[in-house]
């Protein structure tokens, strides 16, 4: 019988000596369960890579003698994996609390909305401020308008805002002069 009479008879190889090749894998000890089927793969997919046009005389035991090697190479492969200390392991927990993200993003939405509220003028002055750092002076020299509308607007969207999100935000929008 040749290898090399083509895909089907790998297919009817695989579907009759799968299941014992797992087992024969399994009773050696070497490997995870997780990997056996990755190992069984392995193996059908080098003998579908196998050119030979030389007969086997005995196809299963040729079979779990692949078997054997890739199994081999998959060892030497897991001893030469960098072992993690359990150091290394903790830093891989994330600390973030889902509950603190849900609010975090609620809260965000809600002051989306709230500032959606204010008008075209105080909604970029409040832009420029916190997203982009331009002072209040400047912001009055980029929109055309004395520093007095952009403290009043300024003033007002705060105003505005507090008793939209009714919360205490004082710090957040810190306005004094800059």
């Amino acid at each position: 019988m040749a290898i090399a009479s083509g895909s089907n008879r790998v297919a009817e190889w695989f579907h009759q000596w799968r299941g014992p090749l797992l087992r024969f894998l399994s009773r050696r000890g070497i490997h995870r369960v997780a990997d056996l089927d990755d190992i069984g793969q392995e193996v059908f997919l080098r003998l579908l890579r196998y050119e030979s046009h030389e007969p086997v005389d005995h196809p299963q035991a040729y079979v779990f003698k692949i078997a054997s090697n890739v199994a081999a190479e998959w060892a030497m492969r897991a001893h030469q994996r960098y072992e993690h200390s359990s150091d290394e392991l903790d830093g891989l927990v994330d600390d973030t609390n889902p509950e603190e993200v849900f609010e975090n993003a609620s809260v965000q939405n809600q002051i989306q909305q709230a500032v959606a509220k204010l008008s075209g003028r105080q909604q970029k002055i409040l832009k420029l401020y916190f997203e982009e750092n331009v002072s209040q002076r400047d912001i009055a020299d980029q929109l055309g308008v004395t520093y007095r509308v952009v403290r009043r607007d300024f003033e007002n969207a705060y105003v505005a805002l507090r008793r939209e999100l009714k919360v205490e935000l004082t710090g957040v929008f810190a306005c004094g002069p800059d």
